[in-house]
This record gives C-alpha cells, structure tokens and sequence, in this order.
C-alpha cells in the first residue's frame, strides 16, 4: 500500500500566469492523499492488532515457560524475544514505534499536555489523563504539514482540541475537536488555513 506523491507546490516565484493553475492541481491532490494516507492507517492499525495479539499471546507463553526457570532475568528476556518475534512476524516495528504512518522521534512528539504543534512533525497525541489544547503554529507556509495520531486511541476517552489560532482550520475561524485515530493537515492559503 502506497500513497501518491503530491505534486509539486505552488510558488510566488513561478509566477502569477501558473500560480493559480498549480495551486489547483496541488490542492486537487489532497483528498487522494488524505484518502491513501487514511487506508494505510487502516491498514497498519490491522497489523498492529494482529500483533499485538499474537504478542499477548507469545509474551504468555514464555512467561510461563520462563516461570520454572530460578533466574527471573532468564524469563524476562525470553518474553521480550517473544514479543519481537510477534511484531516482526506481522510485518510491524517494534511496539514503541506502535501503528506510524509518519515517523516520530523521541519523547519531544509525545504529548499528553496542552502543546504549541510545530510543522512538518507527527505527534503522537495521548489524551488518556483527560482532554487538552493543541496551538496550531503561526505564520505556515503554502504546503506546511503536520500530523496528529491518537496514542493507544485515547482520542475515545477524551479529545484533544486544534486551536486555529490566526489561520483557519477546513476554512473556518474555530477550533477542531480530535476525534480520529490519525489525521493529517496541510496548509493551503490564508483563506482556506489548514485543510484537513
């Protein structure tokens, strides 16, 4: 499963005579993105439940076989063997990189508190303690990005809120209920703000 480049970016400096028609097609571009990056989501969360199953299941098992061993480091070690086995038959990272469309990196893209979101960055969005705001970034440029994915899907206990801030959110001056297990939103213009 893949998903289709976007085309390439409008720009001032190409001009007025193609600005409007680049922009057109870029921004024509976006639902099919959305949509294939929406299935691969799907499609990774699958995965990820399969082996989190089949993980579960390995884990108990060498648990219980490590049990009767007198060294409990022994056991330890053989449950995380087990579980790797688990994430990697199923095709998947391992489980702290648990269902990434867009990869993430260090703890800096973990939140689970009321956060000012920076572009071009996948946070993992754990709303689990209770609800908070999420600060959209000023002053984006046309193409910027940013991504948000519910950690462990605790978008269903309580949600996270898109602050719009001095750009619109789907072309209105509110703020944004998350209420999905993955969503993208790119910058498209002043009047529009972040599509998602």
């Amino acid at each position: 499963m893949s998903i289709t480049a976007l085309p390439t970016s409008p720009s001032r400096s190409g001009g007025a005579a193609t600005f409007s028609d680049t922009a057109d097609t870029w921004v024509s571009a976006i639902p099919t993105f959305v949509t294939e990056a929406n299935d691969l989501a799907a499609d990774v969360t699958t995965k990820s439940t399969t082996a989190t199953t089949q993980a579960a299941s390995s884990s108990a098992s060498a648990v219980l076989s490590a049990a009767s061993a007198s060294n409990s480091e022994v056991s330890n070690l053989a449950a995380q063997a087990a579980m790797a086995l688990a994430y990697g038959y199923a095709g998947l990272p391992a489980p702290a990189d648990y269902g990434q469309i867009f990869k993430t990196e260090g703890a800096e893209n973990y939140k689970n508190s009321a956060f000012t979101a920076a572009v071009s960055r996948t946070y993992d969005v754990d709303t689990t303690s209770g609800a908070f705001d999420i600060t959209m970034p000023s002053s984006p440029v046309v193409g910027s990005w940013i991504a948000f994915r519910s950690y462990l899907q605790s978008h269903k206990l309580n949600r996270a809120v898109l602050k719009y801030g001095s750009d619109k959110i789907n072309a209105k001056a509110e703020d944004c209920n998350l209420n999905v297990n993955f969503i993208v939103l790119v910058y498209t213009d002043s009047t529009q703000g972040w599509i998602i």
